[in-house]
């Protein structure tokens, strides 16, 4: 299920999937995904939930929840649930959930798909900053800007709410 691993930095046990400090070729898993201080330099594909630490992505796709702290990725990221990041930094995001929070990240777009309950949003904080724009697909959402942070394009299809 782990192809081209490289020196064995990911573990398979139990359903869930370990990859510790070192570099791997890509990620293709299923249940859940534990990746600390990882560099993956090819597409990672989760179905389950991602708990990702000071690692590096060329393309993430998860099937599920993932949270992130200290990520980059460089290429396409595709999230079908929840998403939180925090002191990360994201190239274009695809996302399909009803929630996604960012913690003092920095993100270049985001493209928001239809989630199950219709209410989307999007919550940035702690200087979070949105360098393009953010657009809602298939019905309105919104985006709660809180202490400092900011989008520099457009909110399409969307509302903004300050709260300091």
């Amino acid at each position: 299920m782990l192809p081209l691993m490289a020196l064995g930095e990911c573990m398979q046990t139990y359903g869930s999937t370990y990859c510790d400090a070192g570099e791997v070729n890509e990620i293709n898993a299923s249940g859940i995904v534990n990746v600390n201080k990882t560099n993956v330099l090819g597409m990672t594909d989760i179905k389950g939930s991602l708990n990702a630490k000071n690692a590096t992505f060329k393309s993430l796709f998860v099937y599920g929840n993932a949270y992130l702290k200290d990520v980059k990725i460089y290429d396409e990221t595709k999230v079908y649930g929840f998403l939180e990041a925090m002191n990360s930094d994201i190239q274009n995001m695809e996302i399909s959930a009803d929630k996604m929070i960012l913690d003092h990240t920095s993100i270049h777009q985001i493209l928001v798909k239809p989630s199950q309950s219709g209410l989307r949003l999007i919550v940035l904080r702690n200087g979070a900053t949105v360098s393009g724009n953010v657009c809602f697909e298939g019905g309105r959402g919104q985006v709660r800007l809180e202490s400092g942070s900011s989008i520099n394009g457009q909110v399409i299809n969307g509302d903004v709410i300050e709260i300091n």
